[in-house]
């Protein structure tokens, strides 16, 4: 399948040859925690679990993930690793969701 791709912030714009769009949220170390968080608020965990508690606070809202992990002590590419993973399986997920209800 071939692939139209644009950059948009964080987010990667992607049309097929068919024409149907979609977007599938791409993390870097370089991605603003507050992009993120208004792209799917789910991700709030991953966060907290490193112990980054502070989500709400003004710096967020410009903060990368590099910036927050290096103030916190974590590794970002562990994290990054980890919200891609987390968006790559909610694209499967959505994408099986669509296949079984094309087939019905």
């Amino acid at each position: 399948m071939e692939l139209w791709v644009r950059e948009f912030f964080s987010l990667t714009h992607i049309i097929d040859i068919t024409g149907k769009e979609g977007y599938i949220m791409v993390v870097t170390k370089d991605t603003i925690i507050n992009d993120l968080l208004e792209e799917d608020m789910d991700v709030a965990p991953f966060f907290f679990d490193i112990g980054m508690y502070c989500l709400g606070c003004g710096a967020s809202m410009f903060e990368t993930i590099e910036e927050a992990c290096m103030v916190h002590g974590t590794d970002p590419e562990d994290l990054v690793d980890d919200l891609n993973d987390y968006f790559r399986k909610k694209e499967e997920e959505k994408k099986g969701l669509a296949d079984a209800a094309a087939e019905t």
